[in-house]
């Protein structure tokens, strides 16, 4: 298993999975954007990935910035991981009846009927014109692994940084340079359209 960083969501994933569109809402054959005219492109290889350009229309990541600074690793950067348990665990916090899915701001979008039951489970949230904004933070209360744990599992490098004092929680931070590059168009892999 390699694992990647996502420069779009800005999540892990396993680079040889398809991805999946209850994590990604990018993950879908409809991708507005041609190679012709994306900033990665470097003659008939993507410059993020470095494979060659899908063989028709374009991808998940169309003018991408390539994030190239180190990041602070949080929950929801790892929960959507391979055994992690993600989503058995957010069954646990919502109930499975309402319905969620990924935002294009990395967070979970959930429909306004399902407002009183965010409300009586006391989960913090965003209103917008289509719905409720749920802070996926929010939502991962229920993965009882750490993070650091969930990192050393898979492999994933990182460093420790803290403010200089003893007592304070050192933070995570990875450098998305030293994970592999991904492979994958959105769904599955390989160089075909996705």
């Amino acid at each position: 298993m390699c694992i990647s960083y996502c420069h779009k969501t800005k999540i892990l994933f396993d680079n040889h999975a398809d991805c999946e569109t209850d994590v990604c809402p990018f993950a879908n054959p409809i991708h507005n954007g041609p190679c012709q005219t994306c900033q990665n492109r470097q003659g008939q290889v993507c410059s993020l990935t470095n494979t060659p350009l899908p063989d028709g229309g374009g991808c998940c990541h169309w003018n991408v910035a390539f994030v190239e600074n180190i990041v602070v690793v949080i929950p929801a950067m790892v929960a959507p991981l391979p055994m992690v348990g993600f989503f058995d665990r957010v069954k646990n916090v919502l109930p499975a009846d309402v319905p969620r899915q990924r935002h294009s701001s990395g967070k979970w979008f959930i429909p306004s009927d399902f407002l009183s039951t965010l409300n009586d489970l006391g989960i913090k949230y965003q209103r917008i014109n289509e719905g409720l904004i749920v802070d996926p933070e929010q939502l991962i209360l229920a993965i009882s692994e750490p993070v650091i744990q969930i990192l050393d599992r898979f492999g994933v490098p990182y460093y420790h940084s803290s403010a200089g004092d003893d007592a304070a929680p050192s933070t995570l931070l990875l450098d998305p340079g030293d994970l592999s590059l991904p492979i994958t168009f959105g769904l599955g892999t390989g160089n075909s359209y996705h």
